[in-house]
């Protein structure tokens, strides 16, 4: 499936309200500029981070529609990172790719 598909699959996409997504995945700089320019495509200014540990001090003081997390992240890896999202009662919608 497409990127473009399962972010079009997300509740309330596609209206012209900004929407902020934080996206700790992707160490690699092609695709993370990738990631961003689609994101921008569908309203979302991005916010990045280098690993999990800093997702989550990001994540933890901000309010994002959507969080795309890498499995392989260094830090706490992408799973790790929703859970302690949800343990933390942070309900963001999450992309783990």
């Amino acid at each position: 499936m497409a990127l473009a598909d399962v972010l079009a699959g997300i509740p309330g996409l596609g209206g012209f309200q900004a929407r902020r997504a934080m996206m700790d995945q992707e160490d690699e700089a092609d695709i993370r500029a990738v990631m961003g320019e689609m994101l921008e495509i569908f309203g979302y200014d991005s916010t990045f981070a280098s690993d999990g540990m800093e997702a989550w001090d990001i994540i933890s003081s901000n309010d994002f529609d959507l969080v795309i997390t890498d499995l392989g992240i260094p830090g706490i890896n992408g799973l790790e990172l929703a859970r302690k999202m949800r343990a933390n009662s942070i309900a963001t919608p999450i992309l783990i790719i």
